[in-house]
This record gives structure tokens, C-alpha cells and sequence, in this order.
């Protein structure tokens, strides 16, 4: 299920489709089985499995995510701040590797998210260490404004649980060829 997030005229920020009605029902389901399961009133990318022995910490990481691109969108730097360590590393579609301090620069100096759609999200545990695959399209103005511009990618990133808190440690995205669509494994 593709989810797209962007915000609405009164700043709040809203799934958007071509069934918005389904999709509104959805969130509402998912966000109360996210806040009974973790605590974490979100909006999800995926549905957890109650019987998951795993489910907290999954419910936790996509609520981060969603905080993610919330933060993203609405140019709130200090919560994004909040969610990467201090040893964060980000790898650009370019190669271009940034520290967090890096990354948080980079944003502040004018981009401006405009909607940002994640798809085919995977997420594997491994103890205090969860990484997230899958595709993301950001839609950002630059500093002058101007037409929208579009960047697709397959990203990875890696949350690690230190001290009991979830934070990203790692993300790295890659431009997907035009020849050739991705292979998906299977769940």
C-alpha cells in the first residue's frame, strides 16, 4: 500500500489518494492499534501483527519514521535533530556522505519538503537494531522556488535502541535505474 504524506491548508498533515475515504478509515484503525500496542499515536506505513512478539518496537520505529517525514515536511529541525545519534551518517542518491550536523545544515539552507511517499516498506529486527528498506519519493521546492522537483529512491536506514530510546543511525538511498524495475524479495 502506498502512503503518501503532505500537509493540508491548515498545517496538519494528511494521507492523500484516490480513495482518501478508505485511507482516512485506515489511519484511523492504525493509529489506535499503534497507541494501544506502544504507546504511539501515528500514522503508519504498515499494519502489525498483535501477535507479533516484536510488535512495540515495530509500531515504534514506523511511528518514528512517520515523526520523520512529518518533521521533514513542516521544516521542524530540531525535532528531526531528535531523532538521528550523534554518530548519524546519511548517504545521498549522489554518493555525497553527511554527518548529522551535515545533514541538518543541508535541509536548513532553503529546501523545502512538499510531500514526501514511502512504499514497499520492510522492516527486520535484530535485537536493539531495526533497519527499514524500502522506496521513497521526495517531492521538495528549492531555495528560489521554482517547479517541484521529484527524486525517487530505494532507501535503507537503521534505527539502533541505546539506553532504551530508538534513534537513526544510518540512512542511505540509492536511484533506482530506469531499465530495470527493483526486485522485491518476499516478505
Amino acid at each position: 500500500m502506498r502512503r503518501a504524506w503532505a500537509p493540508s491548508l491548515t498545517g496538519k498533515v494528511h494521507g492523500t489518494s484516490p480513495s482518501l475515504k478508505i485511507h482516512r478509515t485506515y489511519d484511523l484503525m492504525a493509529d489506535k492499534l499503534l497507541t494501544e500496542l506502544a504507546g504511539y499515536p501515528a500514522m503508519t506505513t504498515a499494519l502489525i501483527e498483535d501477535t507479533d512478539p516484536q510488535a512495540a518496537d515495530k509500531a515504534a520505529i514506523l511511528a518514528l519514521e512517520d515523526a520523520r517525514q512529518r518533521a521533514m515536511i513542516a521544516a521542524d529541525w530540531g525535532a528531526l535533530a531528535d531523532l538521528l545519534a550523534d554518530d548519524y551518517l546519511h548517504i545521498h542518491t549522489t554518493g555525497v556522505i553527511q554527518t548529522r550536523q551535515d545533514l541538518l545544515d543541508y535541509v536548513k539552507g532553503g529546501l523545502k519538503f512538499v510531500a514526501i511517499t514511502r512504499d514497499h516498506l520492510r522492516l527486520r529486527l535484530f535485537g536493539d537494531t531495526a533497519i527499514l528498506t524500502g522506496d521513497m519519493v521526495n517531492t521538495v521546492l528549492g531555495p528560489q522556488g521554482g517547479d517541484p522537483i521529484v527524486v525517487s529512491s530505494i532507501c535503507t536506514q537503521v534505527w539502533l535502541k541505546r539506553d532504551g530510546v530508538w534513534k537513526e543511525v544510518s540512512f542511505q538511498s540509492t536511484r533506482p535505474t530506469p531499465h530495470a524495475a527493483p526486485q522485491r524479495p518476499s516478505a
